[in-house]
């Protein structure tokens, strides 16, 4: 059965660490390209996050 998140849905945000020496690595690489693009291209209604500005 499914069961309503509330009139709005619920929202999180998705973090990742990786180690230095990994960042690298063609795995880990795919991994993050993967996690950044499948959602928005299978779930309804899951947007880009604004660009990251840096200091």
């Amino acid at each position: 059965v499914a069961k309503s998140l509330g009139e709005d849905g619920v929202h999180n945000t998705l973090y990742a660490a990786v180690r230095e020496e990994s960042l690298e690595a063609p795995f880990m690489r795919d991994f993050v390209l993967l996690a950044k693009d499948l959602p928005f291209s299978t779930l309804k209604g899951i947007a880009h996050p604004a660009p990251v500005q840096s200091a």
